[in-house]
């Protein structure tokens, strides 16, 4: 008797692998957009919204430009060049859904590697060519790494944050799942600078820098809304405000300071109290959120702040792929000082 029970119970085992490996893939699915959301939040790739479970496994929205990528696992051996073809161009057929509104780029992620087409690491995953297949065997261990590298913390700290990431990265992934195009879940690298931000304050307070650990800077929440009854009886506009919609657009007005603001790269909002200054700023920003890590200037932070802010900022060495973008929210009176030595001392980033 207890033979046939552990004969029926190892039958049994056999035919449900289908789902454990099905479980697998969508693990190693998880794990490279994760390391791809993480190279972007270090400044190795641009900015951009990552969206899990897109019209692809992964879809990254660039400003000029959408990545399509679609990943798949293997535990051993490699990929034929037939299911690689096969993989582009199923790419292919989903990028045409885009139509010519924007350019796509088709990215086919490997665990294990295809001898049909040259190896390429995760790092050419954002270069110039249209079709490219990338592989990546060990995105945890890549993960884990790039956060210790760039935060200066324990491995264990670092376990914590990745699997934190990762969490995110599943849950939205669940939650496009019932959600329209436009609802899209999308993830953005100032979401990513909150979290291990929120993490590292609860863990290890000495990681954080005294930029933020004294909250002259703070992270800027674009995806939280703040419901607010009163709002239209005259409330001063926070990044709640815009995410809740509602805040009434301003697409003219938003573009005019765009432009502005990227060719001259510091920009003051001007206007009496009550004529939406707030709100406009805000607007930019969060359209913003896309191409730059946003940070508010805290309304107690002061010149004593400056050297923390400055030292901040260069740590996270700015580029032209990885802007930093900081929002003073009334500059006045003592923050004015503020507002003129940080302009000085960072025209150079």
């Amino acid at each position: 008797m207890p033979n046939n029970i552990d004969e029926a119970i190892r039958d049994g085992w056999k035919k449900t692998r289908s789902g454990a490996w099905a479980e697998r893939g969508f693990h190693y699915q998880h794990l490279f957009s994760t390391l791809v959301l993480i190279r972007q939040w270090a400044g190795l790739a641009p900015n951009g919204y990552l969206v899990p479970e897109s019209l692809e496994d992964c879809v990254v929205e660039l400003s000029d430009r959408d990545v399509f990528i679609q990943i798949k696992s293997r535990k051993n051996g490699t990929f034929s060049k037939g299911e690689v073809k096969g993989i582009l161009e199923e790419l292919r057929q989903k990028a045409n859904l885009v139509g010519k509104q924007k350019a796509t780029r088709l990215v086919v992620g490997l665990e294990r590697p295809c001898p049909a087409f040259p190896e390429r690491g995760v790092g050419d995953l954002f270069n110039s060519e249209t079709e490219k297949v990338i592989v990546c065997g060990e995105p945890e261990k890549e993960i884990i790494s790039l956060l210790v590298e760039c935060l200066g913390v324990a491995e264990i700290i670092a376990e914590g944050l990745a699997s934190d990431l990762y969490k995110l990265i599943a849950d939205s992934a669940a939650a496009n799942a019932s959600l329209p195009f436009e609802k899209r879940r999308r993830i953005s690298t100032t979401e990513i600078e909150r979290r291990i931000f929120e993490r590292l304050e609860a863990e290890d307070p000495s990681a954080i820098d005294r930029a933020l650990s004294s909250r002259a800077l703070e992270p800027v929440d674009f995806v939280t809304p703040v419901t607010e009854p009163g709002f239209y009886q005259g409330v001063k506009v926070t990044p709640g405000h815009v995410a809740a919609g509602l805040v009434l657009d301003r697409p003219t007005e938003i573009q005019k300071i765009i432009r502005s603001l990227k060719n001259r790269r510091q920009l003051l909002i001007v206007g009496p109290s009550g004529a939406g200054k707030s709100a406009l700023m805000w607007l930019v920003a969060n359209s913003l959120s896309d191409e730059a890590h946003w940070y508010q200037v805290s309304a107690k932070a002061g010149a004593q702040d400056v050297d923390a802010i400055v030292r901040f900022v260069r740590a996270r060495r700015p580029g032209r792929i990885s802007p930093i973008g900081l929002a003073f929210d009334e500059v006045g009176g003592s923050s004015s000082d503020l507002w003129n030595i940080l302009v000085r001392e960072l025209r150079g980033l």
